[in-house]
């Protein structure tokens, strides 16, 4: 009856044998040590295992499960879970419906069935050592994204207590100023509705951000998992699975630091649209295959926030956009400023679609950008053909009361 504990030690894995039978532990130690590992020693018992893992230190344990003492091995490998988050691959003859049963519930990271060859040892070890680190991964990514949405939440909280606030004196003016005559009063209130029209539609695009991009990732970064547990012959695709797992947890993390990133684009407040745009074409060249460049044109003085955000909004929503469906080489952003007013354009040379089909789909995407358009009082035109790419282009006549003065 065995149980085997691993842990890494610079360039070796540390392996510790817990077996009742003196001859099979040692010939277990012997294939161990044959095969690279480092054994530390041998145990009898599931109390002995448990002192073992105390001392020293193990990340994996390979479990027969008839071991003597009081406890058998699937409750230690029950007890090693809970206490230790140590790794568990048990190796035993018994294949009976209820020993297997009672082994399922400590999850365990895999199951030898007696006799094995060494081939099948060392793939269930290396398979279960690197399982256990995706899982530890996976939980620290999770404990991540749930930090990130109680942050959204906190900022959620505080803007909604200003607003409140900014409402309380908004009636409160209201009140003192009875005299207003009614087209002013109607106007305040337009205004406010829009703002709470706006900060929904924020919320709904994070949620839906949140959902379809670090959501899809994490999903088949799960997949990847599960399919590595199940597969019948975990050494041919163990690799595949292995590489397309880190891709998507390096992803993951990207997801997270781009959605911070769009949450509050401090280079638009600090320093106007143009550096806006350049900072996030330079960004996604950097981040993608795609040649991305901007242009735009010398001008004095700024646009108003409301103006700046909706402009960079769009233009983000148009990038992204071919980004992830168009698959372009290239991306051209322009942004334009003469005497016929403010022209800014996104052009590339992606695989096009069907603008009039995707408007009568369930995307949001196309539908917040002529939102946005419409909220500034702006022209919208987006035209697209199968495999000769997309135009987005944003138009504004300057009337003089838009700009501000650096």
């Amino acid at each position: 009856m065995v149980t085997v504990v691993i842990q890494s030690e610079m360039a070796k894995t540390k392996v510790l044998v817990i077996e009742d039978e003196i001859i099979i532990a040692m010939d277990l130690e012997n294939r161990l040590q044959k095969l690279g590992y480092m054994v530390a020693g041998i145990a009898a018992s599931g109390k002995e295992a448990i002192q073992a893992i105390e001392s020293k230190r193990p990340e994996l344990v390979l479990m027969d499960i008839v071991i003597r003492g009081d406890i058998d091995g699937i409750d230690t490998a029950g007890i090693i879970k809970e206490e230790f988050d140590i790794p568990v691959v048990f190796l035993t003859a018994h294949s009976d419906p209820a020993t297997l049963k009672r082994a399922r519930i400590t999850q365990p990271f895999g199951y030898l069935l007696k006799p094995f060859d060494d081939r099948e040892l060392q793939s269930n070890i290396e398979i279960a050592i690197y399982k256990h680190q995706i899982e530890k991964e996976l939980k620290e990514n999770r404990a991540a994204l749930r930090r990130a949405n109680r942050k959204l939440e906190d900022r959620v909280k505080e803007r909604t207590i200003k607003l409140s606030i900014t409402n309380q004196q908004l009636n409160q003016e209201i009140i003192k100023r009875k005299k207003v005559d009614e087209a002013l009063s109607e106007e305040r209130q337009r205004r406010l509705s829009a703002l709470i029209d706006g900060q929904e539609l924020e919320r709904r695009r994070l949620s839906r951000e949140l959902h379809d991009g670090l959501g899809q990732v994490l999903v088949a970064v799960k997949h990847n998992v599960e399919t590595l547990i199940m597969t019948p012959d975990p050494k041919t695709q163990k690799q595949f699975y292995k590489d397309h797992t880190m891709e998507l947890i390096s992803d993951a993390i990207s997801e997270v630091k781009r959605i911070s990133y769009d949450l509050l684009p401090t280079i638009l407040n600090d320093f106007g649209l143009s550096a806006a745009l350049e900072k996030m074409a330079d960004r996604l060249s950097e981040d993608t295959d795609i040649n991305i460049s901007f242009y735009s044109t010398d001008m004095e003085g700024r646009m108003k926030p409301d103006m700046e955000i909706n402009f960079f909004r769009i233009a983000q929503e148009a990038v992204n956009n071919a980004v992830k469906y168009s698959n372009p080489k290239e991306i051209q952003i322009q942004f334009i400023h003469n005497k016929k007013g403010l022209k800014l354009s996104i052009k590339d040379d992606g695989k096009g679609f069907d603008v009039e089909k995707l408007k009568k789909g369930p995307g949001h995407g196309l539908f917040n950008m002529h939102e946005r358009a419409s909220v500034i009082a702006a022209k919208l035109t987006i035209v697209s053909q199968k495999d000769r790419g997309t135009s987005v282009v944003l138009q504004f006549p300057i009337p003089p009361p838009i700009w501000t003065v650096n």
